[in-house]
C-alpha cells in the first residue's frame, strides 16, 4: 500500500494504490481535498465483487465529504462527488477514457466519522470488554 499527497496547481490530491483508500485519515489529516484511488480488480474475475469494492471505496467520499476519482485496470473506474453520487463511471474490463467535472470543497469540514475514526478500535475493544463483563453478571444472577 502506497500514500501520496500531491499539489497539483491548488488542488491536494491524496492518491491510495490499491486497498489504501481504506485508511483515508491520514489523508484527511493531510489536507487532501480529493481522493485517487488506483487499484487492480482483476483478482476479483467478473461477477459481484468489483462492483462491492467499488461501492466500499466510493462510501469513503461519503464519510469523509471528499470527491474521489477511482481508475482500475478491469474493475469499475468512476469520479464520485462528496456525497458519493458517481459522477461518470467506465465500463467493466473495457478500456475506457472520460472527463469529469469534480466539484470539491477547498476546506472540507470535518465530519463526525473523521472525528471518532482514530477512536474506533478502542470503542470496540470497550464494547467487547462491556459485553463480556454483563455475559458474566448476568450469568451469575442465574445461578444464584
Amino acid at each position: 500500500n502506497i500514500g501520496l499527497r500531491s499539489l497539483v496547481g491548488k488542488y491536494f490530491l491524496h492518491v491510495g494504490i490499491r486497498r489504501l483508500i481504506i485508511f483515508v485519515q491520514k489523508a484527511v489529516n493531510l489536507g487532501g481535498q480529493i481522493f485517487v484511488n488506483v487499484t487492480n480488480d482483476s483478482w476479483f474475475g467478473n461477477n459481484f465483487e468489483p462492483w462491492q469494492h467499488m461501492i466500499m471505496t466510493v462510501a469513503r467520499t461519503v464519510e469523509f465529504r471528499r470527491p474521489m476519482v477511482r481508475v482500475t485496470n478491469t474493475g469499475m473506474s468512476v469520479v464520485a462527488d462528496l456525497r458519493g453520487k458517481i459522477l461518470t463511471q467506465g465500463p467493466q474490463n473495457v478500456e475506457w477514457a472520460g472527463v469529469a467535472q469534480i466539484p470539491y470543497l477547498s476546506s472540507p469540514p470535518q465530519t463526525f466519522f473523521s472525528f471518532i475514526t482514530p477512536w474506533l478500535s478502542v470503542i470496540f475493544i470497550a464494547l467487547v470488554l462491556l459485553a463480556f463483563y454483563l455475559g458474566r453478571f448476568f450469568s451469575d444472577q442465574k445461578r444464584t
